[in-house]
């Protein structure tokens, strides 16, 4: 399949590179490797709307020059952003480049450790704001679950205990708490976190989370 995409991607992008495949779960990404320089391919599903592709573009373009890890979007040898192109069954995909950035893939990281995930939570937390610069585009936003504390027993533990596992104590995960707090209440959003009693297994909030999905009313 690689050797499909590493012509395509010399054929529209005017780059030659060798390509390692990366986790994805709609579509197909891949690391390209160019000698001295390192790119990402991104070939979207079947049946993608340019529109998709368009926003990303624009979302990204808007935040360059903020101090964020935005990349760099790679032109076509046309000078567009996208093409257009046959995977090797025949079907239309579009795809497009951007440059890639230094780290590791989130799916690769484990442990996951606590301040790595609020901070994860906090650039999610602007999600909503960040989709009000768009207020022509309308999207469609899925839950993914995933579980901070997988081997959390069914009836969940005491808060304190919890605290006492997770940080050696309250007073260890008091500061992060009062960050958390502070950043929801620029979300506009109050919390609360002294009134819980138990963390509680997560599971069941995710089946709910489902079922909310199938009433058209998870968002």
């Amino acid at each position: 399949m690689s050797n499909h995409w590493e012509a395509k991607l010399s054929e529209n992008f005017g780059i030659d590179a060798s390509l390692e495949s990366l986790d994805g779960e709609y579509d197909l990404n891949f690391f390209a490797n160019a000698s001295s320089k390192k790119y990402v391919l991104k070939v979207m599903r079947v049946g993608c709307e340019p529109d998709f592709i368009n926003m990303q573009c624009a979302a990204i373009r808007m935040l360059n020059g903020k101090n964020l890890c935005t990349p760099e979007i790679i032109p076509t040898v046309s000078g567009a952003d996208f093409a257009s192109v046959n995977d090797e069954e025949g079907n239309l995909r579009l795809v497009w480049v951007i440059k890639a950035k230094s780290g590791v893939c989130y799916s690769k990281i484990y442990p996951r450790p606590i301040d790595f995930i609020y901070d994860l939570g906090k650039k999610i937390g602007g999600l909503n704001k960040a989709l009000k610069v768009f207020p022509e585009t309308k999207f469609e936003i899925e839950h993914v679950p995933f579980q901070l504390n997988p081997d959390m027993p069914k009836e969940g533990i005491e808060r304190s205990k919890y605290l006492e596992i997770k940080f050696g104590g309250k007073e260890f995960a008091q500061p992060m708490y009062d960050q958390m707090t502070e950043e929801a209440n620029k979300e506009d959003l109050n919390f609360n976190l002294h009134k819980i009693k138990k963390t509680p297994n997560t599971v069941f909030s995710h089946l709910l989370i489902k079922l909310a999905e199938k009433s058209n009313v998870h968002n």
